[in-house]
Formats: structure tokens, sequence, C-alpha cells
């Protein structure tokens, strides 16, 4: 797992796309400068956009167990849990999430990478990188399949 209070910040952020998320620009541009997040462009973070599947598979990526060796690991061989994902640009972030326990697809063997994250899927996969999976399947409230 990445210590974040061990990174030196990347760069400066440049978005112009901020303005009306003054609220959240610290954040962004915390996240952006230590490379959990990235924006559209240099100059477009895109905050008002809903977020994929794919891509919140790529931010959570350096909160798995596994992420500090993301760029060791060679997913060619692996069995495929999903037929939508071989060609995707997330393939190699999909694999490690759903590696790690963080991600299911769904009952038809897909995983639908460009589809918008639900709240439900969302709390799934962060509570499930922090280690709370187990504690909340115990309790019932738990978003089974995703």
């Amino acid at each position: 797992m990445v210590d974040f209070n061990q990174i030196v910040p990347a760069r400066k952020t440049e978005f112009k796309d901020l303005d009306d998320f003054e609220w959240a620009k610290p954040g962004i541009e915390q996240l952006v400068s230590l490379g959990v997040l990235k924006g559209y462009s240099d100059t477009e973070f895109g905050p008002a956009r809903p977020v994929t599947r794919a891509e919140f598979c790529k931010m959570i990526t350096p909160l798995s167990s596994r992420g500090d060796y993301f760029d060791e690991l060679d997913f060619t061989g692996d069995m495929r849990p999903f037929t939508d994902i071989e060609n995707h640009w997330a393939f190699r972030y999909i694999m490690l999430c759903e590696s790690c326990g963080l991600i299911d697809g769904f009952e038809d063997d897909t995983f639908r990478p460009d589809d918008s994250l639900t709240y439900a899927q969302t709390i799934k996969m962060c509570l499930s990188a922090i280690g709370y999976s187990g504690l909340a399947e115990d309790t019932g409230i738990w978003y089974e399949k995703w």
C-alpha cells in the first residue's frame, strides 16, 4: 500500500475547469500531484463528469495491497475473469483490482468498464481497498454483485 505521507508531489496542476469546485480543488490537486488522479488533459480535469468503473480501478490501484508492485505485475497468462476487458486501456488495473478482491463483475461474466459507477459500487471498492469487506458482509449491508 502506498504511504501518501512519504510521497513528494510531482507537479502543480493547471486545470482550468475547477473554478466551480473550489471546495474540492485542494484535494484534487493533491491527488493529481501524487499520481493517484489524472485529468483528461493538462488543462481539463472534468470534475463534473461521471467516473467509469475502469477509471475508478485506476484510481484505487495505489490503495490495493499489490499497488506497490503494479509495474512488475504480468497478467498475460492469467485467466480472464471478465469477457469485455481484453483490449481495454484499463485492463491491467481491472485485473489487479480483481486479483485483490476489490471488484466483482456481473452474472454474464462482464465487467462493463465504461459504465458509470454507482454509489454502492464505489463504497464496495473503497471498503474492500481498506480492508473492511468482511465487516460489510457480516453486517448485511453489502452490494453483492457489481
